[in-house]
């Protein structure tokens, strides 16, 4: 599978809670959570760090996050 394959695959798989340190990510709600603080965001900032996140070992250039976050 490509890599723009994949970054797809994880932009349509958006709904899916996962962690980010001790960060609560739930992008169906567009919300992060640590603790009792809750953080809604924006949908462009929640699939810019759903993308980040899928892609925590590598270098994300600025092409591909335009790429994946805005012309989906």
């Amino acid at each position: 599978m490509s890599q723009e394959e994949a970054d797809h695959r994880a932009m349509n798989d958006v709904g899916r809670p996962f962690r980010v340190g001790e960060w609560a990510v739930n992008p169906a709600l567009l919300e992060i959570r640590h603790g009792e603080a809750r953080q809604r965001l924006e949908p462009k900032a929640m699939a810019l760090l759903v993308l980040l996140a899928h892609r925590a070992s590598e270098v994300v250039s600025r092409h591909e996050i335009f790429d994946v976050v805005w012309e989906r």
